[in-house]
């Protein structure tokens, strides 16, 4: 037996004779029963402000790996042997000019439909079909396939877009002149 094991086993009736004061003993309940209705509700400008500041570190967090991952990304697409930079700012440049077009003439393709809802849904549904070929052709781009190959669809894709509205304009132009033709055609009885 060690010396202060042998030590407390023979004073163990001095040392159970010391306990602390009833004072000490109600302070700790008072205090016990002070914490537990001190609880925090969600309305508690401190609970609001930590909230807040943890929304702001969560969005800054996720903001920092998606750039992180959409640049590693747009590496990985430069950095690929099949395609070339030159390509990759051919069909972005191809992109912005063709969407700049088709935009101008979807505007007038919608004033010039304006009275003929049939055919503007129909014509709608083919260009969404269209885009959603486009979104194909992307993917396939994406997992590296031939691409050269898929760069010329998807300029295809916005060439023919951009043909079917401008064949569909100067269609409903002519349907036009020919009504506004026979129109002037018409006597007036004065």
């Amino acid at each position: 037996m060690d010396k202060l094991e042998k030590f407390v086993s023979q004073n163990k009736e001095q040392f159970d004779v010391l306990e602390p004061s009833p004072l000490l003993w109600n302070g700790v309940r008072e205090r016990s029963i002070l914490m537990k209705n001190r609880r925090l509700s969600l309305n508690h400008p401190l609970v609001k402000w930590s909230m807040r500041i943890a929304a702001a570190v969560v969005i800054f967090v996720a903001s920092y790996y998606w750039h992180d991952f959409q640049s590693q990304r747009s590496e990985r697409l430069l950095s690929q042997d099949q395609l070339k930079p030159s390509l990759l700012t051919d069909l972005l440049e191809a992109g912005y000019y063709y969407n700049a077009k088709i935009n101008v003439e979807t505007e007038r393709f919608y004033k010039a439909t304006a009275d003929n809802n049939s055919l503007r849904d129909e014509i709608q549904t083919e260009l969404d079909e269209l885009d959603q070929e486009f979104l194909k052709l992307k993917q396939d781009l994406m997992d590296n396939a031939d691409n050269e190959d898929v760069i010329a669809a998807m300029i295809q894709t916005y060439r023919l877009k951009l043909s079917i509205l401008q064949d569909i304009l100067s269609q409903l132009q002519s349907e036009n002149s020919g009504k506004n033709i026979s129109d002037e055609n018409i006597p007036i009885n004065i």
